[in-house]
Order: structure tokens, then C-alpha cells, then sequence
């Protein structure tokens, strides 16, 4: 895709939406939220840095794939699989 490092996430739902990542992306090593909406994904580059990125959240229960345009990641995760980042929480209490 020209250049482009493309992050296509798939919804329970059966929508989906295209985040452009700042680096080639080799993995996902960590999917977590600090509020109910969003969710961030610890991304491993193939350079072997880390970026992170913010996602929408899904607002159904139901596995959330998150691949490459290429499928070369692929990564699978559910509402109830993502960490809680606790100080984050806290904080907004």
C-alpha cells in the first residue's frame, strides 16, 4: 500500500476501521485501556522498537481482530481479554 504501515481493526459488529502506525508493525505485544472508550496497543516494530497506538474500543462484546493489510499480523483479542490500566482508573474515579 505505497509505503504505508496500515493497522486494520475488525469489530464484533462487522465494522471496521484503518489506523495508519508510525513504523512497519511486527507484532502487538499488549492491548490495554485506560478508559472505557479507547484502547491502546503496545506495537513491536520490525526495526525492533515499540510504539504505541490508540484504538475505539468495541461497543459490543465479541473478538476484535487486529491485522496488517497484508495478514501478516494478526492479532485476536475480546473486551474481557484487555488490562486494566489501574492508575489511569483511579485517577477518573
Amino acid at each position: 500500500m505505497g509505503g504505508r504501515n496500515l493497522i486494520i481493526v475488525e469489530y464484533p459488529d462487522g465494522s471496521s476501521m484503518v489506523y495508519e502506525a508510525p513504523k512497519e508493525s511486527e507484532d502487538i505485544e499488549e492491548v490495554t485501556s485506560e478508559v472505557f472508550e479507547m484502547w491502546n496497543l503496545k506495537i513491536r516494530n520490525r526495526d525492533g522498537t515499540v510504539s504505541w497506538m490508540r484504538i475505539y474500543a468495541p461497543t459490543k462484546d465479541g473478538e476484535v481482530i487486529i491485522r496488517t493489510f497484508d495478514n501478516r499480523l494478526r492479532y485476536k483479542v475480546r473486551r474481557s481479554d484487555v488490562k486494566k490500566d489501574t492508575l489511569t482508573r483511579k485517577w477518573m474515579e
